[in-house]
């Protein structure tokens, strides 16, 4: 590795119990209305590992403030989507 390489970023740390909850909560919804593209329900637990870990990383969270929002985005996703969503922050 040459001295000018960029280093590997650190890895985000273990979300919180609160934001996993409102994740799995939000995907158990989305998972209901059996939109096309929703994962089968067999990965279920991989894909909000997978959701959770690419959200937390991906922002700066306040359970006072981020909450309510996450909750708000899911039922707007689950209002107007026509597709099981990808996360995105």
């Amino acid at each position: 590795m040459s001295s000018s390489a960029t280093p590997h970023a650190a890895a985000p740390a273990e979300a919180p119990a609160w934001f996993h909850n409102q994740v799995v909560a939000g995907l158990q919804f989305l998972w209901a209305l059996g939109l096309p593209g929703t994962p089968a329900g067999e990965v279920a637990t991989l894909t909000a590992t997978a959701w959770v870990q690419a959200l937390w990383g991906a922002a700066r969270w306040d359970y006072q403030a981020d909450a309510p929002r996450l909750a708000e985005a899911f039922r707007t996703v689950a209002a107007r989507g026509e597709r099981g969503p990808a996360p995105r922050a």
